[in-house]
């Protein structure tokens, strides 16, 4: 008997592996395939948001897992970070801003915006959005087939 690995393409954002036993007849059994999500999480920020590594690998881990009950359809996400008053000094309840794009696979991408006292909650309350938009948008597409 053999076993064999092969990668497996499902759709454009996942990429699989399947394990094959290859039976001493030369019949080949597919024992257990699972797939990898490939969405891909950019995260960009101003030049008044401490945007460090540490800090980005954060942000794409939330979008990530705030995301992913969509990912299988999720091909990319761009995160614009921004602090809207650093430039006039002042510092406002609000004045942080996050903008969420997300493109789902055969459809126009979405756009979301949330505005928070602190990054954090800009960030949370942006894919809070996109995950209820991203949904009414699925459900809207599968309703008009």
């Amino acid at each position: 008997m053999n076993l064999d690995l092969h990668l497996v393409p499902k759709h454009a954002n996942q990429l699989g592996y399947s394990l094959s036993l290859l039976t001493p007849r030369g019949k080949n059994h597919t024992l257990n395939t699972h797939y990898i999500n490939l969405m891909q999480v950019k995260v960009n920020t101003d030049n008044n948001i401490n945007g460090t590594e540490d800090f980005k690998t954060k942000a794409r881990a939330a979008v990530e897992n705030g995301l992913r009950r969509y990912s299988d359809r999720i091909t990319r996400v761009e995160v614009h970070l921004s602090d809207e008053n650093a430039e006039r000094g002042t510092s406002a309840e609000g004045d942080k801003r996050c903008l969420l794009e997300a493109r789902i696979s055969g459809m126009q991408p979405i756009a979301v915006t949330e505005n928070a006292a602190h990054v954090e909650q800009a960030l949370n309350g942006a894919i809070d959005k996109a995950l209820r938009t991203i949904g009414r948008t699925i459900d809207k597409a599968r309703n008009h087939r």
